[in-house]
Parts: structure tokens; sequence; C-alpha cells
């Protein structure tokens, strides 16, 4: 064959119509392959993705920035303000916690989110253990989070404490491989093999406040359903039961008051009134800080805020399929 004929033959196959849809297909299975096994990829993907988030929170506080606003949560935060105010250094006994809700409770919240892991008898005042209780107990709608230990080992608040409470669960926030927290569980222990697994901590406590049972769980395809079948939760999920976190607010969008402010008495009376009140820690102290697909590290009381709220409000994000992803950009390489 001539030189010729063999360049005339690749010119037929570059103007061939089915060119472009070959090529189509192998951008197509490239990117499935990327994003499913080339970890770099993974992680360019998800940081490409909070641009999204980031943009539509601009767009938000431009166009409706009082709606975006939580209006069913209050944060109460313990940071250094309130530590230079009560003149109480790190850790506080838990007779300090038993004060807070006797204080809080005279507010009326409908319930008190403890983002807290009371593991363990007090080593040196066991008498602040059976106050706490009691505050616990006479407030009647206390959540209490808990936390896994070394090697996985599951801590669940004392004893006395966890008989107290309303409920307490692991807090469902999900690390990518990047560190951020994009995701939540649904379930994030498994203590109850007939029920499937153990609610998360901020997920009973949504329930708690939209007033829905937590002891059925039934997943199933795309979605968990959380309660009986007259009153429940209906959350869509991936396979895995997590469900992406719908970043509505930042810490300057929810409403915050500092524990010294109702320690002191110097509150509203309306301002936790049926609310959902979270308590958490946001001093430096603490180095609770995790990425998010908002701009720089966030407080875990932010994170479980934003949890709260996607459950409360129903205002969920579902993910597209990777390989509808993949479709919409053969398609439009097809038509550009």
């Amino acid at each position: 064959m001539s030189k010729k004929e063999l360049n005339g033959g690749q010119g037929i196959v570059f103007r061939s119509p089915l060119f472009p849809i070959f090529i189509a297909l192998f951008i197509a299975g490239l990117y499935l392959y990327s994003a499913f096994y080339f970890h770099p990829v993974r992680i360019a993907s998800l940081k490409f993705n909070d641009y999204f988030f980031r943009l539509r929170l601009g767009l938000n506080y431009f166009f409706s920035k009082e709606e975006i606003r939580p209006k069913d949560i209050v944060l109460v935060t313990i940071d250094e303000e309130s530590y230079e105010r009560l003149e109480k250094r790190w850790p506080w006994g838990r007779d300090v916690f038993a004060d807070f809700l006797d204080k809080i409770s005279i507010y009326q919240p409908k319930v008190i989110a403890l983002d807290f892991a009371l593991y363990g008898e007090s080593p040196d005042n066991p008498e602040a253990d059976i106050k706490l209780a009691d505050a616990i107990r006479q407030s009647g709608n206390v959540i209490i989070a808990s936390v896994y230990g070394k090697e996985k080992l599951y801590l669940g608040p004392y004893d006395i404490l966890a008989k107290a409470s309303s409920g307490y669960g692991v807090t469902g926030g999900v690390r990518d491989d990047d560190g951020a927290i994009r995701r939540a569980k649904v379930f994030a222990l498994i203590l109850a093999q007939q029920k499937g697994g153990d609610v998360s901590f901020e997920v009973k406590a949504a329930a708690t406040y939209l007033n829905v049972p937590y002891d059925k769980i039934r997943q199933e395809e795309g979605h968990i359903v959380v309660g009986s079948d007259t009153k429940n939760i209906i959350i869509p999920t991936d396979e895995n039961g997590s469900f992406l976190i719908n970043y509505l607010c930042d810490k300057d969008d929810i409403e915050t008051v500092p524990i010294w402010r109702v320690m002191v008495g110097k509150v509203p009376p309306h301002k936790f009134k049926d609310k959902l009140v979270l308590v958490s820690q946001t001093g430096e102290i603490f180095h609770d800080q995790a990425m998010t697909p908002l701009w720089g590290p966030k407080p875990g009381g932010l994170i479980i805020a934003n949890i709260l709220n996607s459950v409360i409000t129903s205002s969920y994000i579902v993910q597209a399929d990777p390989r509808h992803s993949a479709l919409l950009i053969s398609l439009i390489y097809l038509f550009a």
C-alpha cells in the first residue's frame, strides 16, 4: 500500500461520523475508571463538587439570606469567652452541666442535644453523676452523643446518665478520602442486630424534635425509613446508608448563644422555647475542627447543626450516579 493510500485511509477514519462516538465512549470509560479506582482523580472530583456548594451558598446569601437561617435550631457554644466569664477551667465537672440543664430547661426547649461523650464515672465527684442524671431526667428531652475509643471500642454514656436520657448515639459524620466531612450515616453502630443498627446521634435528635419514633429502621432501595408506617422520616441514602449533608448554613447563619449567657441568666425568655438546642464545644482547646465543602475548617457543632437541619427540613441532596455523569459528559462532547 502506498503512503498516499495510507494517508487517505486515515482521513476516512477521522472523518467518519462514528469517530465522535468512539471518542465519547473512550472518555466515558476513562472517567468511570478514574472516578472509581484512581485516588487523585477521586479527590479532585470531590474538591470540584465543593465549588457548587460554595456557589449555591453565595447565591443564597445574595438572594435569600434570611431564608437559609435554620429556624428550629439554636447552638449553645462552650467557647473561650465562656471560660473567662465563668472562670472555670476545662474539663468542667458534671455538676456544671447539671446546673446548665436546670437553667436552660426553664426556657422550655423541645430537645436538648449534648455533643459530649459522658462515658465512665466521675473520678473525683461521683455525686456529680447523680446530680447530672437527675437534671437529665427532669429535663425529659436530652439526647447524648457517644464515641468510639481505641480499636473501635464503643464508649456510651455512663450507665445512670444513659438511662436518664431520651437516647444516645454516635455522631454520623463520615470523612471522605481527603478528610472532609460531606456525608452522614443514618445509623452508626451495630448494637441491635434485629433492627439492623442503631440510629445516629443527629438522626435521634432530629427525630425526637419531629416526634418520630426511631426504634424501627427500614432500609429500602435508595433510602432509609426511620419510624412507623404512619409517622416517619425518609432519608435518601447510598448503599452504605449515608446521605449528603446539605450545607445550608455557615457559622454566622445559625442562632448561637455562648453557654455563659445561659448560666448567668442573660438570655431572652423566648430564645430556646420549642427549639432543638445543640450544645457543643467550639473552643480552640478542643481542636474539634474538620474540613467541609464550605470555606476552611469548621467546628464539629456547625457540621452537626447542618445535619440536623437537613433531616428536620427534609432538604436533602440527591447525588447523581457517576454513570449518568459520564453519559452527560459524553453528550456534551458530541453536541459541543
